[in-house]
């Protein structure tokens, strides 16, 4: 009879920086700024940190990132839920472990072990809609101290891509 493995040790290592210059134009709009770029330094600012607050909010990456989980010895049925993973960027599995073929998969086997996978997405355009709304509301609340509702924007996404 097997333990649960504990929950894993989790390194994150960004391997790119969200490229906030498509934000920035739409959080212009959005605080009817126009194109003119005086208040830009200050928005991309807002825009960094509303982008971080996301992220851990809704366990979305914005930009690329490695994620490696370490898991001790016994029973491991863990969703990865930093992600999205995609099929190009599929995790290596130690032998006889799986993962479901999922955006955020579920990962089963017997530690210990390391799996380590890309995760994020990987352009704005592909970014889905709710995850760049809540990021714009949010910069937009920290500029004009507004009270967009950033983080139900999130749920818009549903459960077939949510991180459990």
């Amino acid at each position: 009879m097997f333990d649960y493995a504990d929950t894993p040790a989790i390194r994150i290592d960004r391997t790119g920086n969200v490229p906030t210059v498509d934000y920035l134009s739409e959080l212009r709009a959005l605080l009817k700024l126009g194109s003119i770029g005086v208040h830009d330094v200050e928005l991309t600012r807002h825009l960094k940190t509303a982008i971080a607050e996301v992220e851990q909010f809704s366990g979305h990456f914005l930009g690329p990132a490695t994620i490696t989980l370490t898991f001790e010895a016994g029973l491991v049925d863990y969703r990865l839920n930093q992600g999205p993973v995609t099929a190009s960027t599929a995790p290596a599995l130690p032998q006889g472990w799986t993962a479901t073929a999922e955006s955020f998969p579920l990962l089963t086997g017997i530690g210990p072990g390391t799996v380590s996978y890309q995760a994020g997405w990987t352009s704005f355009g592909s970014t889905p809609f709710p995850l760049i709304s809540a990021v714009l509301e949010r910069a937009a609340n920290r500029f004009d101290g507004g009270t967009r509702d950033w983080m139900s924007t999130i749920g818009a996404l549903g459960r077939k891509t949510w991180a459990d």
